[in-house]
């Protein structure tokens, strides 16, 4: 019945706290040493349903089977679970999978055992992550409608629970999709672990979320709390003053300036509610909230995180060298590489700070004092993550020790910047620091903490530090000095001069014991046999008697299958003594820790952190010195000038190094000023993206502080980069690439400003050639009128015959080269003057062997095109007569697949329209007269893998059915194995060697099994 009892309070808590966080909600209760997980699977199941997935797939244990007994009848149960001590091999595993996990520990012992919830641990709460940060996100959302126009405002929340930082970001802006733009950029930046949303007159479901931020792997909860007394302004300043305690006559709403800011005052209530729910000490010391405010920093917009591959959780390429910061976060510390990624995300706008870092920067290499200080650096554990661990009483002895042995390095780095004098110090605040290391060094005895051969505890403190604890440290030490000699004593009996053949241990009631190997067991049972009835004397290094032992009362009992232990009346005593020793130890230690903890997290936290922000510095610039030495980056020269980029030699930093089969091609390009924009033209594959994402990369590089890839940059500053790359459909937001691309645009329109920078892959790439000719025109034209730097590749050709484009007096335009040498297409990739020739598309589709059909088609428009003249169908404007799609000839004339004379008086035929395209098709007038003479019979267009195709048959091609017969299509096989040959020159070797003429469509079907 017991049993029955703990399976029906596992259900109700497994029912209570998903109901509250939802289906990825796990229990863990404590069933003695273990945390286990319960399911009963009867006529009404309860428990963990999941529980095979959880322990099988996550956890990767065994689910064992059980029984209870219910009144007179055995029924089975499952349970799985693993050990206490294992917590830290286990409980990241759920955590990693976005599992919620309530701890249901025992608070009091047997024989009345009572348990209760005593954490509750999500993705977002874990303060022990073990990555560099780890952030959760609150998003408060609310709709207003003004003269029947909707708008949105928005407060977005962040903390990092490893570091206690905090932002908050502000959001409101009359243009309808900014605040859209700005969560995508804020999520891409902080990558959370967590989501939390709350509306208000807006409607928002995880599909929603999913879909419009493209996210996925993070824990998110949709209006988690539903009580007006979270908005309660009485109720926010009583929570904010709760954790920060100001102390001060103002409100705390108005001390952190949010009386006028509600949904930014939302977000952050919540988050802090968020966190309170689930570890309460996490908000323990965390930092004043920080407001970010955008015209600070260098703004990349919307997706332009993505779309460049700053960071690498976004990126499409995933591998060795798959993002900006990979490539530049050459830190050796953690802080170090929080400061880089968030100056990479967040470059400056302030020129003397962008310069000091330049200027600091190239001290450092000078006599590579950057190297000799990252030989201390690297030696620095996370000390910022341990002074957040102090500030809310987390932080064990190891840890403090750990931290203890970075301050050494600390100390030596510091020492070696100022005796070189490359970076100048807070005096009064280091000095405050030094004092700080030298208490810990008079303090504690971190030889004790270390310590881990011996079982018995040992004060960590130094003596004379607390008299209390000095009193029962020498008594306990006495102990554990006797202990240990009598230990020694024993060893020699066995063999003279050994001194480890016994040892001592304490069980799980701390008892202690003394044990040895079952070998040396019987030998010396032997001895002490030989010596007869007679005293063994205990005795200190200075062979002093200690104890003595008469060898009559020495038994010996069976420890385990390989191990005895040694009883006698004084190892008795020593217990029982040590046992209350230890246990006042303990306390006592635990005591003055916690105090010494508190109160110096008090005195010191600022000259702490100040030192901890200085070491992330210094590990920011020697990784700039090394990153521009290891890659052979330049110095970047700033001018304070109207935006603009002059730069000769430029590189893209991550291209650079992820192809290593070819030299990289630099170029040199001015964008600004004068000459504010660039259209550039190129085939695929030339190179002009990659030139494009270079300039961006190099001014986040140069504006967040670090030199470039390049052999010269010139450059003043920019306070936005827009981009619009190249990407897939979303389908999830039922979007296609132009609707996307449209959304950009209209961004880019309403934001831009003669410091900004666009960046343009192939604009209206997802519409037809008229629309695309018209936007990218009165887009280029846009952009320049506002005086925004701009860089846009483009194919379209036609541009250049269009007015407005050739009247934009500050519009470069360049081609990146390529050559067609018998064929085969060299990529030059040099910027050369002007739009170079149209045809190099269809180079491209040749040599990567696209169907002759489609290069036919392609080169036929190509030619009408050229010509300025394009012939529609009379029928449908969207029918250009370019060719027979029966035998490739010009077409004369257009056949109405289903004849005209079965149309109605409305021109319908069934649900469609006659002249409908799908209806339609261009014949020569030959082929024409093959339908009439019923020589031809065309049946319509289908989808198929090769894209839509036109079905037709011909009165030969009833009879033979097949061209090709068996034996050549066997031939033709044959080239498929034999031969390493693309489609074009299989198909002109098929014709030298066996005459066999043949297109492209039936040449691949015929190779992929399918004629």
């Amino acid at each position: 019945m017991e049993k029955q009892h703990i399976l029906l309070e596992y259900d109700h808590y497994v029912k209570k706290y998903k109901k509250k966080y939802g289906d990825n909600t796990v229990i863990l209760m404590q069933l003695g040493s273990f945390y286990e997980l319960c399911y009963v699977d009867d006529k009404i199941s309860y428990g963990e349903p999941n529980i095979h997935y959880l322990c099988n797939t996550v956890l990767n244990m065994a689910v064992a089977k059980k029984k209870y007994k219910d009144k007179d009848n055995y029924k089975d149960y499952y349970q799985g679970g693993f050990p206490i001590i294992s917590y830290d091999k286990y409980v990241p595993l759920l955590l990693n999978k976005n599992y919620t996990i309530v701890f249901v520990d025992q608070i009091t012992e047997k024989p009345f055992i009572k348990r209760e919830v005593t954490n509750i641990l999500s993705p977002g709460t874990n303060i022990k992550h073990q990555e560099d940060s780890n952030y959760m996100l609150s998003i408060y959302i609310e709709k207003y409608t003004r003269c029947n126009k909707e708008f949105h405002i928005v407060g977005v929340s962040s903390i990092d629970i490893s570091t206690g930082e905090n932002y908050i970001h502000y959001i409101h802006n009359n243009e309808e999709k900014y605040w859209m733009d700005e969560i995508t950029r804020l999520i891409h930046f902080y990558n959370p672990s967590e989501l939390i949303f709350h509306t208000e007159n807006y409607n928002l479901t995880d599909e929603i979320v999913m879909n419009q931020w493209d996210i996925s792997d993070i824990t998110i909860r949709i209006n988690h709390y539903d009580d007006n007394i979270y908005k309660s302004i009485s109720y926010q300043n009583e929570l904010l003053d709760k954790i920060f305690k100001l102390n001060i006559m103002i409100e705390p709403i108005d001390y952190f300036d949010l009386s006028y800011k509600k949904e930014l005052l939302n977000s952050y209530i919540y988050l802090l509610e968020y966190i309170k729910d689930h570890q309460p000490d996490i908000l323990k010391n965390i930092n004043h909230p920080i407001e970010y405010i955008p015209k600070n920093y260098l703004v990349l917009n919307s997706n332009s995180i993505r779309q460049l591959n700053i960071i690498n959780n976004y990126s499409y390429y995933h591998g060795k060298n798959e993002s900006l910061l990979e490539i530049c976060n050459k830190c050796v510390t953690s802080m170090g590489s929080r400061i880089m990624k968030n100056r990479l995300l967040y470059p400056s706008v302030d020129n003397n700070i962008i310069q000091e870092r330049y200027d600091m920067i190239q001290s450092l290499i000078e006599n590579k004092h950057y190297d000799n200080i990252r030989e201390y650096l690297r030696y620095i554990s996370d000390i910022e993550k341990t002074l957040r661990l102090m500030s809310i009483n987390k932080l064990t002895p190891n840890e403090l020790y750990s931290s203890y042995l970075s301050y050494e390095f600390v100390n030596k780095s510091i020492g070696y910047i100022l005796e070189k004098k490359l970076l100048n110090i807070n005096t009064e605040l280091y000095d405050k620091y030094k004092e700080y290391y030298n208490k810990l060094d008079k303090s504690f005895d971190f030889s004790n903490i270390v310590n881990t051969s011996k079982s018995l505890e040992k004060s960590i403190f130094k003596n004379g530090y607390d008299k209390k604890l000095d009193e029962i440290s020498i008594k306990n030490d006495e102990y554990i000095v006797l202990i240990e000699r009598l230990c020694y004593r024993f060893s020699n009996i066995i063999e003279h001069n050994s001194n480890s053949f016994v040892k001592y241990s304490t069980d799980k009631d701390n008892s202690l014991y003394i044990y040895l190997t079952n070998t040396r067991c019987s030998k010396l049972k032997q001895k002490i046999k030989n010596m007869g009835n007679t005293n063994i004397h205990i005795r200190d290094s200075n062979n002093n008697v200690l104890a003595k032992i008469n060898t009559q009362d020495i038994i010996f009992k069976k420890k385990d299958n390989s191990n005895m232990m040694i009883e006698t009346p004084i190892i008795k005593k020593i217990s029982s003594e040590l046992i209350e020793l230890q246990d006042n130890l303990l306390k006592r230690i635990e005591y003055l820790y916690n105090e010494f903890i508190e109160t110096n997290y008090r005195i010191y936290k600022e000259s702490l952190k100040y030192i901890n922000s200085y070491i992330a510095n210094i590990d920011f610039l020697t990784t700039g010195a090394k990153i521009s030495i290891d890659n052979k980056y330049v110095k970047p020269e700033l001018i304070e000038d109207v935006s603009h980029i002059d730069v000769k030699g430029i590189r893209h930093p991550i291209v650079e190094k992820i192809n290593k089969e070819t030299e990289y091609v630099k170029n040199d390009l001015y964008i600004g000023k004068s000459k504010s924009g660039m259209l550039l033209y190129g085939t695929n594959a030339c190179g002009k993206s990659t030139l494009m994402k270079s300039i961006g990369l190099n001014l986040i590089m140069a504006q967040a502080g670090l030199y470039v890839a390049a052999d010269s940059f010139k450059y003043s500053i920019y306070t936005q980069i827009f981009t619009r790359i190249l990407n897939n459909d979303n389908i999830f937001r039922s979007q296609s690439s132009f609707a996307i691309e449209m959304e950009e645009l209209r961004t880019i329109e309403k934001r831009s400003d003669n410091k900004s920078l666009v960046l343009g892959d192939e604009l209206c790439s997802g519409t037809e050639t008229i629309s695309a000719l018209s936007i990218v025109s009165a887009g280029l034209n846009m952009l320049s009128k506002k005086n925004v730097s701009y860089m846009i590749t483009t194919h379209l050709h036609q541009l250049n015959d269009i007015d407005i484009v050739n009247n934009i007096e500050n519009l470069s335009i360049y081609h990146l080269k390529i050559k067609n040498i018998g064929g085969k297409i060299i990529y030059d990739r040099k910027l050369s003057s002007g739009s170079g020739p149209s045809i190099y598309g269809l180079n491209v589709c040749e040599a990567m062997g696209i169907s002759k059909e489609f290069i036919d088609i392609a080169y036929s428009v190509q030619k009408k095109l050229q010509d300025k003249y394009v012939k529609k169908s009379n029928y449908n404007n969207d029918i250009i007569m370019d060719e027979c799609k029966i035998c490739g000839k010009p077409a004369k004339e257009t056949h109405h697949i289903k004849e005209q004379q079965s149309a109605n008086d409305n021109n319908m035929i069934d649900h469609f329209h006659k002249n409908n395209k799908h209806n339609l098709v261009q014949l020569c007038k030959k082929c024409h007269d093959s339908i009439t003479y019923g020589k031809l019979n065309i049946t319509g267009y289908v989808q198929t893998s090769y894209g839509v195709q036109l079905q037709y048959e011909t009165s030969e091609s009833k009879k033979t059915k097949k061209k090709y017969d068996d034996n050549k299509v066997n031939i033709i096989k044959t080239y498929k194995n034999h031969y390493d040959l693309n489609i074009g020159d299989c198909i002109k070797k098929l014709k030298m060697d066996h005459d066999i003429i043949i297109s492209r469509p039936i040449l691949k079907k015929i190779m992929n099994n399918e004629y």
